[in-house]
């Protein structure tokens, strides 16, 4: 974790003059790379669209509308007004923000847009790989003649493809995946009961047979993977930001042992849980150690 300092580059794109009247001109362009974030509000005026590229959490955690999201990296989140939306991060990642003045909504929704899913995970194809990078490296110079043009552009590229993974994660082929992804979201916000995948899908109408079918339809990893991601995401998350023991940290994310927790934990990020905290604690500037 040490070596990595934030930086930012935030253009704002409202009043530098185009070429062509694109139908929807990109207010602000951001890349980040930060250690620490924090948020709670209601991103009113604007809709953004941050695609959170990478981070040493596994996963990241935001509550919108009191509803609480455990999303892997990479992924999109969607932040428009109305909505409340709380996250805070203390772990670096890295994203490149596209915000749009909120009045654009219409003609978003008129190219297709949907706003209903707020976060949506994504794989980084070479084509998006691609298209960020000509983002960076035009962002810096933005004001120059003719690049706001070109980022107007290629934002509304990424948005497309990003928006084609999205339509990939909505397409339900039978209400048997429709249920894995209401159990899927049982785990997340339910990871540290102790949980039986069978018996919930019994309850809603699988066998276990069809449920791991379905499941393996939805999802890359196994339904135990998935649900151990969660828990030691959250564990990560913990040694952060408390100063919870090990062993309670083991029985809020649904480890009955600890010793067991531990293996698991250091199996998946190469430390004890201890040692997790020791070294995130050395890695804080000396004002923000506790």
């Amino acid at each position: 974790m040490q070596g990595m300092r934030d930086s930012m580059v935030w253009m704002e794109m409202g009043e530098v003059k185009r070429r062509y009247r694109f139908p929807l001109p990109l207010m602000t362009g951001v890349t980040i790379q930060l250690n620490h974030s924090a948020y709670n509000g209601w991103h009113e005026g604007v809709i953004e669209f941050c695609l959170r590229l990478s981070s040493v959490d596994p996963f990241a955690e935001d509550c919108i509308d009191d509803t609480v999201y455990h999303t892997p990296y990479p992924h999109v989140v969607l932040k428009q007004a109305g909505h409340h939306h709380v996250y805070s991060h203390d772990a670096f990642r890295k994203a490149v923000v596209l915000i749009y003045a909120s009045s654009l909504r219409p003609q978003f929704e008129a190219f297709g847009i949907d706003f209903r899913l707020p976060i949506w995970p994504i794989a980084i194809t070479p084509r998006i790989k691609d298209i960020i990078g000509q983002i960076k490296h035009r962002l810096p110079v933005a004001r120059m003649p003719g690049v706001a043009d070109e980022l107007d552009t290629l934002a509304w590229l990424l948005l497309q493809h990003l928006y084609a993974q999205r339509k990939d994660l909505l397409k339900v082929d039978t209400p048997f995946d429709e249920g894995v992804m209401v159990i899927a979201e049982h785990m997340q916000r339910h990871f540290g009961d102790s949980l039986d995948i069978v018996e919930l899908a019994r309850r809603h109408g699988m066998s276990r047979r069809t449920f791991f079918r379905s499941w393996g339809r939805v999802f890359s990893k196994t339904p135990s993977a998935y649900l151990t991601d969660i828990r030691m995401g959250q564990a990560a998350i913990m040694l952060r930001r408390t100063s919870m023991r090990i062993a309670e940290i083991a029985e809020r994310t649904g480890y009955g042992s600890c010793g067991y927790f531990s293996s698991v934990f250091r199996n998946r990020h190469g430390l004890s849980p201890l040692a997790f905290r020791h070294q995130w604690l050395a890695s804080l500037p000396p004002e923000a150690s506790r």
